[in-house]
Formats: C-alpha cells, sequence, structure tokens
C-alpha cells in the first residue's frame, strides 16, 4: 500500500503540476495577446490619425486654392469690363476719325473743285 499510495501521490503531484504549469502557460498567453492586441489598437490609432491629418491637410490646400481660383477670376471679371470699356472708346475714337477724315476729303474735294 505504501508504494500505490506513493505512486497515486507522485501522479497526482504530477497532474497538479501539469494544471499548474498549464494554467501559468494560459494566463501568459491571455497577457501576450492582450499587449498584441493593444500594440495592435495603438498602430490602427496612429494609422486612421496620420491618415486624417495627411486628408485635412489636402482638403485644406483644396480649399486654399479654391479661394485663389476665385479671386483671380473676380479679378479677371474686372480687368475684363475695364478692357470691354476701353475697347468701346477705342471703336468711337476710331469712328470719329474715320468721319472726321471724310470731312477732311469732302473739304479737300471742295476745294479742289472751287480752285
Amino acid at each position: 500500500p505504501n508504494i500505490l499510495t506513493y505512486i497515486l501521490n507522485l501522479m497526482f503531484s504530477s497532474i497538479t503540476q501539469i494544471g499548474k504549469d498549464y494554467l501559468a502557460k494560459e494566463k501568459e498567453l491571455q497577457e501576450e495577446r492582450k499587449k498584441v492586441e493593444k500594440k495592435q489598437e495603438d498602430l490602427c490609432t496612429k494609422l486612421v490619425d496620420t491618415t486624417l491629418s495627411t486628408v485635412n491637410k489636402e482638403i485644406k490646400q483644396v480649399h486654399a486654392n479654391q479661394a485663389r481660383i476665385t479671386t483671380e477670376i473676380q479679378q479677371l471679371r474686372k480687368e475684363t469690363q475695364v478692357f470691354g470699356e476701353q475697347a468701346k472708346e477705342w471703336i468711337g475714337l476710331h469712328q470719329d476719325l474715320v468721319e472726321t477724315l471724310k470731312e477732311v476729303g469732302d473739304l479737300s474735294n471742295w476745294y479742289s473743285i472751287i480752285c
């Protein structure tokens, strides 16, 4: 009976140790899993932050470009309007010059007929 008790105690002790080792390893793996999950979460957060930062910079640039283009369009409209008004003045001056030259020609004809 002593040997049987000794073997049973030894088996029980071994099984208990295996159970303890298993629980310790399981706990170690859970802690490692938690660390990996935390690292993944941190990396995902960093990726999202970086992506949003990049997108926000590009959006700001688009808005700045849009504002600059709008300002340039307004300036070009003003310049086009001024140019149009100047062209009308030049056309008017040209027509006046043509009329004056016609009158000078008429006067020159009249003078050559009289003299």
